[in-house]
């Protein structure tokens, strides 16, 4: 995708693979107290670079001295092998040690790491990241804080099948689209169930609601704060459902915030409401670190 690789060349960032993009950081000074010393963007399924890159531009003008990993979610993700989805992440693990995100020692100190997971396509990015670090050495989790925007939800057929025709305006192209994907998402989602397994969607909407380290993730536990940004009128993420997951973390002991906006779209709510939304993000961050 040469368009894509001319946009994050011109912000800076160098393409570590595929689906990931890696910016260090626009200060040599140290990161000061309540700020991230990396911040690790997972976006949603079929993101634009432009878009991400919006929030990775505030995110650099408000931490100038925060390295930045950006990673992408294709559609084809969902369609892979347990196997193929964490074989994404190989080339990703080297750069997690060298800046000190993920350590394997107790002598060294981890770095202050800010997640920013947008979606479904981040959240399954997230948990598909813990199974491939699963068996990495433990480490302080108050270390790292967690957004999670528009996620997680149950997996839901025509939810599914907005997420993957709402970047079709072909109004005849558009309804052989949503019959293909229909059929496709069914033999994803319902075919597994008949035989006692689970899609991915599934599988990171419930890891969320019952694991402390998200799967596996090394740096990420009970002392991990977590911000939940949510909007009632998301026809993609059924607002309920990651109330749902926030709440389930909530009695399990986690420090969890939630933030509801009552009308913006799917991942618009830092559009819509921007000093609502930055809001909070810097009060997780200043809480956190």
């Amino acid at each position: 995708m040469p368009a894509a690789q001319e946009l994050y060349s011109s912000q800076n960032f160098t393409r570590i693979s595929h689906e990931i993009w890696y910016r260090t950081k626009s200060e040599t000074t140290k990161a000061h107290v309540g700020s991230p010393e990396a911040i690790l963007i997972f976006a949603w399924m079929g993101a634009s670079p432009q878009h991400v890159l919006k929030y990775a531009a505030i995110h650099q003008k408000t931490y100038p001295s925060a390295s930045q990993i950006i990673i992408e979610c294709s559609p084809s993700f969902y369609l892979k092998t347990p196997s193929q989805q964490k074989a994404k992440w190989i080339p990703l693990i080297p750069l997690l040690k060298s800046l000190n995100i993920l350590v394997s020692s107790p002598d060294v100190k981890p770095a202050k790491s800010l997640l920013h997971v947008f979606s479904n396509g981040g959240a399954c990015g997230l948990i598909t990241l813990g199974v491939a670090l699963s068996n990495s050495r433990a480490q302080d989790p108050t270390y790292t804080a967690i957004i999670f925007d528009s996620t997680p939800s149950k997996a839901r057929l025509m939810a599914g099948v907005r997420a993957f025709t709402v970047g079709i305006r072909n109004i005849f192209l558009l309804p052989i689209a949503q019959l293909s994907f229909t059929i496709l998402l069914f033999l994803l989602v319902i075919i597994p169930r008949l035989i006692g397994k689970k899609y991915i969607i599934e599988k990171a909407y419930e890891c969320m609601s019952i694991s402390n380290d998200l799967g596996g993730l090394p740096f990420v536990g009970l002392g991990t704060k977590r911000l939940f940004v949510y909007g009632k009128r998301d026809v993609m993420i059924p607002y309920k459902d990651a109330q749902e997951v926030a709440e389930t973390q909530l009695k399990r002991g986690h420090d969890v915030k939630q933030v509801t906006f009552p009308d913006s779209a799917h991942v618009a709510h830092a559009r819509d409401y921007p000093e609502k939304y930055w809001g909070a993000v810097r009060d997780l961050v200043e809480s956190s670190f």
